[in-house]
């Protein structure tokens, strides 16, 4: 029986086999060498920036947020029980919020009685990573003022502005313990008051 290699086309499809054994050859040197990567886009699409992380957890700012915390505040005028809590959305890693907070002096503490009972506000705030993904800045303005307890409770109106870093812990990718170093400014009544807190809190990222 004749040989295949005998027939007028065995040259040409020879070469055809050669050539896709080859071309099949450095494909899979190729991938062995650098395997496949998730890229930067597939990443952003579900939620998560490619950014350094502190702890080296997941962590994902979309959607609904919420965010409230307590802890020890401290002001030349006015020291007692910080507080701030944060209703917003967030997006890509950043979020905007309406945000209250109050810094209570009276029986709570610390009484100083040169000082209002109570400073705080309600203002519009941005957040946003600081280089980590789970570490935060935050600004805010808005309504700002002071309260006066001594005989009920008497609001006084003003000006008011919020800044601080959180720091946050997600026990799953979009809940978990946050810690909050803050300060805030507030101008009333032609008076300018300062108070600063340390707090701990939760946070729905």
């Amino acid at each position: 029986m004749p040989l295949v290699t005998n027939h007028p086309r065995a040259p040409l499809l020879l070469g055809i086999v050669l050539s896709v054994s080859s071309t099949s050859a450095l494909f899979a040197q190729d991938q062995a060498a650098d395997p496949p990567k998730k890229s930067a886009s597939n990443a952003r699409s579900h939620g998560y920036p490619e950014r350094p992380t502190i702890f080296g957890r997941p962590i994902r700012f979309q959607g609904f947020h919420f965010h409230f915390s307590f802890g020890p505040g401290l002001g030349p005028d006015v020291s007692g029980l910080y507080h701030a809590m944060e209703i917003g959305y967030s997006f890509k890693g950043y979020s905007v919020s309406f945000l209250h907070t109050f810094l209570q002096s009276k029986g709570v503490f610390w009484n100083n009685p040169d000082g209002p009972d109570e400073i705080g506000g309600f203002m519009i705030q941005a957040r946003g990573p600081l280089y980590f993904e789970d570490l935060s800045w935050k600004l805010a303005s808005g309504v700002g003022g002071t309260v006066d307890q001594s005989d009920g409770f008497h609001a006084k109106p003003g000006f008011g502005v919020h800044y601080g870093v959180d720091l946050h812990f997600p026990i799953w990718a979009r809940f978990g313990p946050t810690l909050s170093l803050d300060g805030m400014n507030v101008y009333s009544q032609g008076h300018h008051h300062f108070g600063a807190g340390l707090a701990l809190g939760v946070s729905v990222f």
